[in-house]
């Protein structure tokens, strides 16, 4: 007797603790289930982000009808492309701008001033349809190949000019293979094979116009610094008595080169600093002072924006320098890229900046001192316009007493 209610007992006892096991399953399960629920909650309102669950959803549903019900079958990548791109293009701003993954390479490769493939010179076509080279970059095939500034293209592997309608195209490809150029040089016809290759522009020209430097600078990019720094050394080697600056067609580039050249001619202090739109200053850019006793003269046209006006203007304030030519182009606000998962870019404007007195130049720009217009009204100069023609520059070496 006693025995069978100790096997009934244990049995009771077994099939609780069955009861206490299958309950703690279930339960582990319960909490599983809803710890996926909110944890894929909280994704989509962490992904959501400041755009809120609804707004991040509709996105996605209408990317997936695309993708499973347009008549046409696009990629994912294109959907995304597609997407980013109609977004900056709706941004009340002329400046943002979404790069694909391939474009945000070529953009890259422009900030630094490369070019693939090519043979590293800059033309013009001219009113006859005649090709003129009118910059040779340093180290670039072309000129190790022996060609020059002012140098006729008049043919590309056999072809002439007149018959080549992408002139470009008929000289870009692949790095390490050759094309015969043909120029004409003083009457005479030359003609170079030239291995493509890498090359990159060159930033900053200079020469000495008597006692005075002329320096040329083109961008805030690639080797401008480098360039910059060569042509100061001339300054002082020549021992010239003045700088004529130009700033002329320059449309800005990379605030950091700004400040590295900030730094070679302007005297300690702001530079430029820039304000969020909730008037925060979120930058600043300052020279460490110059090491340069010399009277400058910065050239200006309507195409000298951002990064130049920058300089320009700081020069003016801290009485570094005068500004002579035109009204510049008035963009005083900043742009950020950001690189994104897709490995394309979104630039975006964050911020306005403001020269050392307190001004913002954006759609206003700067007015020189000295307002002088070229021959004709031109806005920039002419590649074949003399330095004797050019009254913007004739100005500029008046005031340095040349």
């Amino acid at each position: 007797m006693e025995n069978l209610q100790e096997q009934e007992e244990n049995r009771r006892l077994k099939q609780e603790k069955r009861y206490e096991l299958v309950s703690k399953i279930l339960g582990y399960v319960l909490i599983l289930v809803i710890g996926v629920v909110i944890g894929s909650f909280i994704q989509d309102f962490r992904a959501a982000g400041v755009l809120g669950r609804d707004n991040y959803k509709s996105i996605l549903d209408a990317a997936n009808l695309v993708k499973q019900q347009s008549i046409n079958e696009y990629s994912a990548d294109e959907i995304t492309d597609m997407m980013l791109t109609g977004l900056a293009s709706y941004i009340d701003d002329d400046y943002s701008y979404y790069f694909t993954p391939e474009a945000k390479t070529q953009y890259d490769d422009d900030r630094q001033g490369i070019i693939k493939g090519g043979i590293g010179v800059q033309v013009v076509t001219q009113e006859d349809g005649s090709v003129l080279i009118v910059d040779v970059y340093d180290d670039s095939p072309a000129q190790k190949a022996g060609i020059k500034v002012g140098d006729y293209i008049i043919g590309v592997d056999g072809m002439d000019v007149a018959e080549i309608e992408e002139l470009s195209e008929a000289i870009l490809g692949e790095n390490g293979t050759s094309v015969r150029i043909t120029v004409r040089r003083s009457g005479d016809e030359l003609a170079y094979d030239v291995v493509r290759g890498q090359s990159q522009q060159t930033m900053v020209r200079y020469r000495a116009i008597g006692d005075v430097m002329y320096i040329q600078l083109k961008s805030f990019n690639g080797n401008a610094v480098e360039k910059f720094q060569e042509a100061l050394e001339a300054v002082k080697s020549h021992k010239s008595k003045g700088i004529v600056l130009d700033l002329r067609d320059n449309g800005g580039g990379d605030l950091s080169i700004l400040e590295k050249i900030g730094n070679m001619i302007l005297p300690e202090g702001r530079i430029i600093y820039a304000q969020d739109r909730h008037g925060n200053t979120v930058s600043e850019i300052k020279s460490s002072g110059a090491d340069l006793d010399l009277p400058i003269v910065i050239l200006t046209n309507g195409n000298t924006a951002s990064a130049s006006e920058a300089l320009a203007g700081a020069a003016r304030d801290r009485n570094t320098a005068v500004l002579v030519g035109t009204k510049t182009f008035g963009k005083g606000i900043m742009q950020s890229t950001y690189t994104l998962d897709n490995e394309g870019a979104f630039k975006l404007t964050t911020a306005k900046y403001y020269l050392p007195s307190g001004e913002c130049i954006h759609g206003t720009g700067l007015t020189p001192e000295y307002e002088v217009v070229l021959p004709g009204g031109e806005e920039s100069r002419p590649y074949d316009m003399t330095d004797e023609e050019d009254t913007q520059l004739q100005k500029a070496l008046e005031l340095l007493g040349q």
